[in-house]
């Protein structure tokens, strides 16, 4: 991979912080292409003010005549904004000592001046042209337009061509094509778990305008390679330039914040502007990229991409899968948060608090996306599923009763849901606390084994109304079963999907209590065998035949299919 290199280089450490009551103007732009993005970079002098920089584009040299009429591509680009600010412990802990003196790194061993500025550009989808760019200085919110060639403003144009921008190798990675036709696995992290995790990262990506308030901002992630595929572990961090004060989680309270593995309000950046912005899907926008490049610099199976996620990482795993079926083909999910409700916990709070810093303001059920939904029902994993028409990605969930991070008044409407759709879906609970997938039993990891066999382009069974599932309650501390699952334990093989029938062989494994179990069965993903709402079709449930009628949704539903918890059972169903 061809890296970039920079006129700015850090030869010393020198921290980027401003002196008190001081601003900066800049000098000796320039700028360099690398494969679908421009990456300026400018020398800084001090000056008196609160500044910020904005970033413009244009087809012709940028003079103080035409500036206004040149495209704004950046805006409210800080001071030192070549600072590797994922290296300053700050960014992630309001308590932790300053380290600014590390400028990003954009080619092996040769680092940014962390006193410099940079702001990188993605090209436009079919543009291919030549573009000049220049940068002005706002101070006190007073935006100068004074234009002097080759100090802020380019002579000549920078030769570009749109692409699927390339991440920036920090260390030692898997090659190019090392999984080609092999599964994706996107990992996400839970709350705070990134500080130390991005220390080890081994990709550097500046972001576009669809993946954070402004395009350029920087993500961090980390790839390995694992027998059967690639696994990325991307890290939920992004830079906002201001503490979110308001927010009462004091991790809310640094300039850079989690997201909740979705996004957050398009002024984030601005106290006032807030109160009138709208929640965008920024994260989830990122992690697309990420699934979009491993498909084409890994060569990865699209049809096997899977999400895993562990608190946090588990909710925005399930937000993120449910809305982009066509894309994950699994998720397991460890104590995750299936809504941000007003609901109750153990100790009386509440989960809507959750979701303030990334609101701007203070969550309620007004705050809306830029999709014309609130927040709240765009990150609920049950009325997702309520309400979805779409083939879901099979589900693999546990948590713990007295977990008092992701509440469990929360789960047991969620597993139900589930069930009521016939999704694909086991459900592993017991009274632990939010470290409770520690104690998981053996049969409940063995899920994981699951992932390999998922595939976008394969039918499976969905099971339902199991006869072995146990009662979660209704989310109160003391009703339904302390410890239970839901499907837990039944297992398929030979699938069977053409244009006359769809079979399957049905089998419970770890887990049986009695010897005779039942258990209604959905056929889901159907490749070759069509479907039509109202129509019946022939069943043959081991030596037992009969007919079932396709419902509105146009599904095929068998119920109560009863066999030998010990043996298997093959389950036939065809055209007329």
């Amino acid at each position: 991979m061809r890296l970039l290199s920079t006129t700015s280089v850090c030869l010393f450490s020198i921290f980027c912080v401003l002196p008190a009551n001081a601003s900066l103007e800049i000098s000796n732009l320039s700028a360099i292409y690398q494969q679908g993005q421009v990456f300026l970079t400018w020398n800084e002098i001090e000056q008196k003010g609160n500044v910020y920089y904005n970033i413009y584009e244009y087809d012709d040299p940028i003079t103080a005549k035409n500036i206004k009429m040149a495209k704004q591509i950046g805006h409210h680009v800080e001071p030192y904004s070549a600072c590797d600010w994922w290296l300053d412990p700050a960014s992630f802990d309001k308590n932790a000592k300053p380290d600014r003196s590390h400028g990003f790194t954009i080619r092996p061993q040769r680092l940014l001046n962390p006193a410099s500025g940079l702001f990188v550009h993605t090209v436009c989808a079919g543009d291919e042209k030549g573009v000049y760019f220049a940068v002005t200085t706002v101070t006190n919110e007073k935006e100068d337009f004074s234009i002097v060639p080759g100090k802020n403003s380019l002579k000549k144009p920078v030769i570009v061509k749109s692409g699927l921008p390339m991440p920036i190798q920090l260390g030692n990675t898997p090659p190019a094509g090392a999984a080609k036709g092999q599964s994706l696995t996107i990992k996400l992290h839970g709350r705070g778990g990134d500080l130390k995790l991005s220390r080890k990262s081994n990709f550097l990506l500046f972001g576009d305008s669809t993946m954070g308030w402004r395009e350029g901002l920087a993500r961090k992630f980390f790839v390995y390679k694992k027998q059967d595929g690639i696994v990325i572990e991307p890290y939920d961090r992004l830079w906002v330039g201001r503490p979110l004060d308001y927010s009462p989680d004091e991790r809310d309270h640094v300039r850079a914040i989690n997201t909740w593995w979705y996004g957050c309000n398009n002024f984030i950046y601005d106290t006032k502007k807030a109160k009138n912005g709208v929640v965008i899907n920024y994260t989830e926008r990122y992690i697309l990229y990420l699934v979009k490049w491993a498909q084409q610099y890994f060569g990865t199976n699209p049809a096997q991409t899977y999400l895993e996620g562990n608190s946090m990482g588990a909710t925005g795993a399930l937000s993120i899968g449910l809305h982009h079926p066509e894309v994950f083909t699994s998720i397991f999910a460890t104590v995750p948060l299936p809504a941000y409700t007003r609901k109750s916990d153990i100790d009386g709070k509440t989960t809507i608090g959750r979701l303030d810093g990334i609101c701007g303001r203070i969550c309620d059920e007004t705050i809306m996306t830029n999709e014309g939904i609130s927040v709240l029902d765009r990150m609920n994993s049950e009325k997702l599923i309520a309400n979805s028409i779409k083939e879901l990605p099979f589900i693999v969930v546990l948590n713990g009763r007295t977990d008092k991070s992701m509440p469990w008044i929360n789960n047991p409407s969620f597993y139900r849901q589930m069930n009521a759709s016939r999704v694909g879906f086991v459900a592993y609970w017991n009274n632990g606390g939010h470290d409770m997938y520690h104690e998981a039993p053996q049969d409940m990891l063995n899920y994981f084994q699951l992932h390999p066999r998922m595939a976008l382009n394969k039918s499976y069974p969905a099971f339902s109304n199991f006869s072995e599932n146990n009662d979660p309650g209704n989310g109160n501390k003391d009703d339904g079963d302390l410890k239970g699952g839901m499907n837990r334990g039944l297992y398929w093989e030979n699938v069977q999907d053409t244009k006359e029938k769809w079979s399957t062989e049905i089998y419970l494994k770890d887990t049986a209590s009695a010897q005779k179990v039942s258990v209604d069965l959905t056929p889901r993903r159907l490749q070759n065998f069509h479907v039509v709402k109202g129509r019946n079709y022939a069943v043959k449930v081991g030596n037992t035949t009969g007919y079932v009628m396709a419902d509105e949704k146009g599904l095929i539903t068998i119920r109560n299919i009863v066999f030998e918890s010990n043996k298997r059972i093959t389950v036939i169903i065809a055209q007329k």
